[in-house]
């Protein structure tokens, strides 16, 4: 899980009304899946991705090109609900395990 999604998480815990048990979770998890962080190598890539959807005229956050990012570098698949969000991305695999 990317550093960045963790923080997603955790801020979601804190608007939370129930934000102690929803830390918890959020902590849980980050324990459970290995934290990966933004790195050298990830801004690389990030630098690409963003310059390309600009030149392209598509505009995504930048803390979810981030994400992006750090699954293209390491190789992963991104785990996402929101696959018409993400799909826009070359080179980026991406999944929804709630289907």
């Amino acid at each position: 899980m990317s550093v960045i999604s963790l923080a997603e998480l955790l801020h979601g815990a804190r608007k939370s009304k129930r934000t102690e048990s929803e830390l918890a979770l959020a902590r849980d998890l980050a324990v459970t899946i290995p934290v990966v962080e933004v790195d050298v190598a990830t801004a690389d890539v990030y630098a690409f991705v963003k310059a390309r959807m600009e030149t392209m005229g598509t505009r995504l956050d930048d803390l979810d090109i981030l994400i992006a990012s750090t699954a293209i570098r390491m190789g992963y698949t991104l785990v996402t609900h929101n696959l018409r969000h993400f799909e826009r991305i070359d080179g980026l695999t991406v999944e929804d395990w709630t289907r």
